[in-house]
């Protein structure tokens, strides 16, 4: 009887401690590979392939400083799950990534799991990866 007692106290105690966990968490995203210390780096995360798809849209969007060739952007309360991210060194400050007359970038650009991209972005299945520990850092290489 008192295994009995004592396994329901565990069982009690095991599911009270998984509905307390936390379900978000803080992604650090670091770029590298910028040229230069000019303009800073763009960053959008993604949480679906339509959003990240869309040029307008993201999940979470955030523009960081560059520092001896690299830049790093903190996230806090990102929800634990799939995300894909993509950044582009925005040389001149204009807020967009610029190109050349056939849609070919003029400027660095990147994405989580750094994929190489040919005619746009890489595909959502590439560059797509599971957020699932706080603090988890996300490097990607500018291209």
């Amino acid at each position: 009887m008192s295994k009995i007692i004592s396994l329901i106290g565990v069982f009690f105690f095991s599911a009270f401690c998984s509905m307390s966990q936390d379900t978000t968490g803080t992604m650090i995203i670091q770029v590298s590979g910028a040229l230069s210390d000019s303009g800073n780096v763009k960053i959008a995360l993604s949480n679906n392939k339509k959003e990240y798809a869309s040029p307008d849209m993201a999940f979470r969007a955030g523009i960081a400083d560059i520092d001896q060739g690299s830049a790093t952007l903190r996230l806090d309360s990102i929800p634990y799950g799939s995300y894909a991210i993509k950044v582009f060194h925005d040389k001149n400050n204009n807020g967009i990534l610029d190109t050349k007359l056939m849609g070919v970038p003029t400027e660095a650009y990147g994405f989580s799991n750094n994929p190489k991209a040919s005619f746009g972005p890489a595909k959502w299945d590439k560059a797509r990866f599971e957020f699932e520990e706080d603090g988890q850092v996300i490097n990607i290489l500018l291209q």
